[in-house]
């Protein structure tokens, strides 16, 4: 599997920047709006990824596209001020590190596209990447930036790959495949899972209630939770039988697909346990680290 190399950014640029460079006039140069919550020094490994990664889409900085860096210095109220200075620039991308970045970007324009960049949970929170070879949209998980050179830690997220792909259940996230970028950071692309999560889907089904809500839709909506709730105690069942503990189980890591999907993620604190009792013939292995 070959993952373009720059982490949110890939699909979403790669669109975003094709647009402009058709629609728009030919004297026209894209501008780019970054916004970080931190200062210069924490993030400049990030930039230069960001910036070899546009190089690879063909835009050089300062040649056919321009870039506004915009630092808080780790200042939410100087984050909202920044953000909202860029949408003065009429920048046509916002490049987001972070939540906070994210939400300051938001609250300051709902017509500029906001790309994600460095969040925690890709599959909720939308990090994708894209699988060169079967042109389609990934999940890509990657290792944080501060706990790269953690020899502990790494070998954590390689366990956390391996135990996820090993579960092969209609109700866990598939994984793809396992890489490593040119610093030897590693991330596993997976699924990439169009929908909501559980915990969505519930807060829905409580404001929707009142004296005037159907009693019928009530009772289906219901029912499909219901649905959704007996998926997931098979995946859970499924991996404990593989000798593997979520323990992070919650609605927030239940993600629906738009057509029935019920997809148990985030298993970067899941335990691999040994079973005393060896397997029966014709049962899968339990997984050990």
């Amino acid at each position: 599997m070959r993952i373009t190399p720059i982490t949110i950014l890939v699909v979403a640029l790669s669109l975003d920047l094709a647009y402009f460079a058709q629609a728009q006039q030919p004297t026209k140069v894209p501008r780019i709006g970054c916004l970080y919550a931190g200062s210069p020094s924490t993030q400049s490994a990030r930039i230069e990824a960001f910036q070899q990664g546009l190089r690879e889409l063909g835009y050089v900085e300062g040649e056919n596209i321009i870039i506004e860096y915009r630092y808080s210095e780790g200042n939410y109220d100087r984050l909202l001020a920044l953000a909202a200075e860029l949408v003065r620039l009429k920048v046509d991308i916002i490049v987001a590190a972070g939540g906070q970045s994210i939400r300051a970007a938001q609250s300051a324009t709902k017509t500029i596209p906001i790309v994600m960049m460095a969040v925690s949970d890709p599959v909720s929170l939308g990090f994708v990447a894209r699988d060169e070879e079967l042109h389609r949209e990934v999940a890509l998980k990657e290792i944080q930036e501060r706990y790269a050179d953690h020899p502990e830690s790494r070998a954590r997220f390689l366990l956390e790959a391996e135990v996820t792909g090993r579960l092969e259940h209609p109700g866990i996230v598939p994984v793809y495949g396992l890489g490593s970028y040119a610093d030897g950071r590693p991330f596993y692309a997976m699924r990439f899972i169009k929908g909501d999560s559980l915990k969505d889907a519930i807060e829905k089904f409580h404001k929707a209630e009142g004296p005037g809500r159907d009693p019928g839709e009530r009772a289906l909506a219901f029912r499909e939770l219901l649905g959704r709730f007996i998926d997931v105690c098979n995946a859970v069942a499924y991996a404990h039988s593989r000798g593997v503990i979520h323990r992070d189980l919650k609605p927030a890591n239940i993600m629906l697909g738009k057509f029935g999907e019920t997809l148990v993620v985030d298993w970067g604190l899941a335990k691999p346990v040994g079973r005393a009792d060896p397997a029966e013939p014709g049962d899968e292995p339990t997984l050990r680290p």
